[in-house]
């Protein structure tokens, strides 16, 4: 090829990879709106979506975040045992690659799947394995969240004092962090 016939092919591949990577956003986007309405169908649907695109574009660390999203969807759908897979699909991407903040993210959810299917010893194991992980990382609203799940774990427990304990350390680092 001619200089000038490479610079036409290589600005193509660079205007159909942005157009790609654009879709993918797109459909992410679509699919947590339609999550916030818990339109879980739609938001599952536009996920999916999602993580086609991002798998022809081969980028991990979205693919992990579009598997964690997918999880969430079907948690919303009460399909448990697909969103676990999807989870552990995402945290292994997410070990993977180094995405700290993406895994304990990640573990956070599937800790609360565990939660909503009662399944207490294996949400209170995640949580305290999410703190760990937060606490070394130094995400403190992470901390915070993982104190309010594990407080509400308790709460359904009713062990009242672990729960006000764990509820108390949540509500005092979201004021520390401005998260109030």
């Amino acid at each position: 090829y001619s200089d000038e016939v490479g610079k036409i092919i290589i600005t193509q591949i660079a205007q159909d990879l942005g157009a790609h990577y654009e879709a993918a956003a797109a459909y992410n986007s679509l699919g947590a709106v339609y999550g916030a309405q818990e339109r879980c169908e739609l938001a599952l649907e536009c996920f999916q979506r999602s993580l086609d695109v991002r798998q022809k574009l081969g980028n991990l660390y979205e693919i992990g975040q579009s598997s964690t999203n997918m999880g969430t969807a079907l948690s919303c759908l009460e399909r448990w045992s697909d969103a676990e897979v999807r989870y552990k699909e995402a945290r292994e991407i997410q070990e993977r690659i180094g995405d700290r903040y993406g895994k304990a993210h990640t573990l956070q959810d599937l800790a609360w799947l565990y939660l909503d299917r009662g399944q207490m010893k294996a949400a209170k194991a995640t949580f305290l394995n999410v703190l760990e992980h937060c606490e070394q990382i130094k995400d403190r609203i992470g901390v915070a969240l993982v104190h309010g799940g594990l407080g509400t774990l308790y709460q359904r427990q009713e062990q009242w004092n672990e729960a006000l304990d764990h509820l108390k350390q949540s509500a005092d680092l979201c004021e520390e962090v401005g998260a109030y």
